[in-house]
């Protein structure tokens, strides 16, 4: 009775000093100040597109050069502000707007089609490989802009950029597509006996993980948006390369070459985490949220869990062995970010038969606030740990996976609470 009463008293204790999930109207406090008041109207250029180098303190650093990664993502991120944020709806939707027709006007190939990786500081694009991992990206865009702005050529052009890839891109013997492209649109690959690397770091000829989990996230805004047979055909078969060739129960393949056989590599934790959530979203939108999909996402968010999860300062690390110790320990911003998506969709399920995935987000919430969110002048840190120069911004660093983390986190949050 006396060990009964004893345990009793500890569980108690130790679950009142649990960390707690925070209010939606917190969420939204932090979304507001940290990202939509950090970066704008401090990102925006009077072409219509945005800045993406800036210090801690948000002054602008020099950029030589725009990416149509870091344009697209912040397109998405201002569209996504319009539709979540009705006060500020006309503002953020001329915003996204704008930098939709920019990503058009500024890397649209009128000679061969397709965009280009980048544009110099006057706004030229650079000739040079093409890459479906932006080009996803600028799908995503100009999907999120129509939403916001109700403008129908946003939707258009992701329609053009979508069949071009299609001509260009897509391996009907293998499935799937070719990344790296030439500026006519010709598959790129090695000379015979070398290696050469890609814009995203592959092997020119072979396959990525990261570009076509993206293509997954780009095909399902689109389908949302203009739901032809086309569209919805390729998204399916993108979900099933992904869901049955990327992921593994021990994390995903990285890399792969060109018929899709693996090529050895670290987990990415974070691209664990991300691609549950992107999975979801695409099996919903094909009407196949079915039990196999559903095992594969938690194995995913599992594996995250158990050799990516920081036991001592908390959060994700970024990256280690399938099944070992972590051997990249930075805890990225990113990674956090999606860890949220990650954590909130397994919450959702699975909630009632654990808590670790609560008790988990609760700390991951934490670190985000203490180690992340910089108090002094707002906005995100790169990473938990103080590395780095301390810059805000940078052609891979914008809005894109913080702010649909936390827009996630808010709804969520909202929706439990009524």
């Amino acid at each position: 009775m006396v060990r009964a009463l004893i345990l009793l008293v500890l569980a108690w204790r130790l679950a009142g000093a649990e960390p707690a999930l925070p209010a939606a109207a917190a969420v939204a406090a932090h979304l507001d100040r940290h990202l939509v008041a950090a970066w704008f109207p401090a990102c925006l250029d009077p072409d219509g597109g945005f800045h993406a180098a800036f210090a801690r303190d948000w002054s602008r650093r020099e950029e030589p050069r725009r990416t149509l990664v870091f344009q697209a993502r912040m397109t998405w991120f201002a569209a996504q502000v319009a539709l979540h944020r009705p006060a500020r709806r006309a503002e953020f939707a001329a915003i996204a707007g704008r930098g939709a027709d920019l990503l058009w006007r500024r890397f649209w190939d009128e000679r061969h089609g397709g965009l280009h990786w980048e544009a110099d500081a006057a706004g030229r694009p650079l000739p040079g490989e093409k890459h479906l991992y932006a080009m996803a990206f600028a799908i995503y865009a100009l999907c999120a802009a129509g939403e916001a702005d109700g403008e129908p050529r946003h939707r258009e052009r992701a329609r053009r950029i979508f069949a071009w890839i299609e001509a260009h891109a897509h391996d009907p013997a293998a499935g799937g597509y070719r990344e790296a492209l030439a500026d006519d649109g010709t598959p790129l690959a090695p000379p015979a006996g070398a290696t050469t690397w890609d814009r995203i770091g592959g092997r020119h000829g072979g396959r990525s993980m990261n570009c076509h989990i993206h293509l997954l996230e780009a095909l399902t805004a689109l389908a949302a948006a203009d739901p032809g047979d086309d569209v919805r055909a390729r998204l399916r078969e993108i979900f099933l390369i992904v869901r049955d060739r990327i992921c593994t129960p021990g994390g995903m393949h990285q890399w792969f070459a060109g018929d899709w056989r693996p090529l050895p590599g670290p987990c990415s934790f974070g691209h664990d985490l991300e691609t549950a959530f992107l999975l979801d979203e695409a099996a919903r939108a094909l009407g196949c949220d079915d039990a196999p999909t559903r095992a594969v996402e938690r194995a995913l968010v599992d594996h995250a869990l158990e050799f990516g999860w920081d036991a001592r300062r908390g959060g994700f690390v970024d990256a280690g062995p399938a099944y070992g110790p972590a051997t990249a320990l930075e805890r990225v911003w990113w990674v956090q970010a999606e860890g949220i998506n990650g954590l909130l969709l397994m919450d959702a399920r699975h909630g009632a038969e654990t808590g670790i995935y609560r008790h988990r987000l609760a700390g991951l919430w934490q670190v985000v606030e203490r180690d992340l969110a910089d108090p002094e002048h707002g906005g995100w840190r790169a990473d938990a740990d103080g590395h780095g120069d301390g810059s805000k911004g940078h052609a891979w660093f914008a809005a894109y996976h913080s702010g649909r983390a936390l827009l996630n986190l808010e709804r969520r949050l909202a929706a439990t609470a009524r």
